[in-house]
């Protein structure tokens, strides 16, 4: 990743308090050593996150908070880019998912869909099957990763506010979900096209028992 550079120079080298922009549209600013990240600094990277606290050898080092852009924050210790400890350790138990608490109080899980995108989810257990909005599922058609035999027949159904629509439905091939592979998954269009991206029942339950440990920031599969 290349990178522009301001700041002091000392023998042709970026040394102490500088500024650090990469090409991707990551920035870094805070302290520097011999041109790498090295000391206290903010991490801005081009989804939106940021890291604020310690650096080592261009690496997360030490301890900082990781900002989710959507929400919710990883307060804890790092080594060598690595989160190791802290109130809640994300990444150990390989039998469970991290949800990011969004802005507006939902729990969203990021999923892979069809192999072809990504996408954040909101974990509902409320909602009876997956609901897409109708941008992905138009992205899906497109990609040729729904055809006319994925078609379902379509159903009605109720939203929050008590309104019965009938819905497009079909069956997703594919969903990654952490280290968890779903097939086969029925699932619906939203009726209104600022309708949410709803992980819903009909992949919940191929998940199969499940605990949200909250002190822990996961849902962990049983």
């Amino acid at each position: 990743d290349n990178y522009s550079e301001e700041g002091k120079y000392v023998n042709d080298t970026l040394m102490g308090y500088a500024t650090l922009i990469y090409s991707s549209g990551n920035k870094y600013i805070g302290v520097v050593n011999n041109s790498q990240k090295d000391g206290k600094g903010v991490f801005y990277l081009n989804n939106g996150d940021r890291f604020d606290g310690n650096f080592k050898n261009d690496s997360l080092d030490g301890e900082g908070i990781y900002y989710f852009a959507k929400g919710g924050t990883l307060k804890g210790v790092w080594a060598k880019g690595e989160f190791i400890s802290g109130s809640n350790k994300r990444y150990e138990n390989k039998n469970a998912i991290t949800p990011i608490l969004s802005n507006v109080g939902v729990y969203e899980v990021n999923t892979n869909i069809n192999d072809v995108l990504k996408l954040d989810m909101i974990f509902d257990t409320g909602a009876g099957e997956v609901q897409f909005s109708r941008d992905v599922f138009l992205t899906l058609v497109r990609t040729k990763t729904i055809t006319i035999d994925d078609l379902l027949e379509g159903a009605y159904y109720e939203d929050a506010n008590g309104n019965v629509n009938y819905n497009v439905r079909f069956n997703l091939k594919k969903m990654q979900i952490g280290n968890y592979t779903l097939e086969n998954i029925p699932c619906c269009v939203a009726k209104d096209e600022r309708g949410a991206n709803l992980l819903g029942l009909s992949a919940i339950k191929k998940l199969g028992k499940f605990a949200f440990d909250f002190d822990k920031g996961i849902i962990e599969i049983k």
